[in-house]
């Protein structure tokens, strides 16, 4: 049975971004946060309003749980 991503906070959500090496900063408007990651040649930044981030953060952690990409027993995947 698939875990329940759905009840993620905002917190929550920001600590799994930088957990998965995104840097997480506010703005550029308020209720905003913006996504920025980084590679070799480039910087790239990707704002989304702030609640909607528990969303993407659960969207991204049942697609990685159902690859077998998430190595976390505890969650039962």
């Amino acid at each position: 049975m698939e875990p329940n991503f759905e009840t993620l906070s905002f917190e929550e959500a920001v600590r799994l971004f930088k957990e998965w090496g995104f840097l997480v900063e506010p703005g550029p408007w308020p209720e905003e946060v913006t996504l920025v990651t980084e590679g070799p040649a480039h910087r790239s930044y990707h704002v989304y309003r702030a609640a909607e981030l528990p969303e993407l953060a659960a969207t991204i952690l049942r697609v990685r749980c159902r690859t077998g990409a998430l190595l976390a027993p505890a969650l039962d995947c």
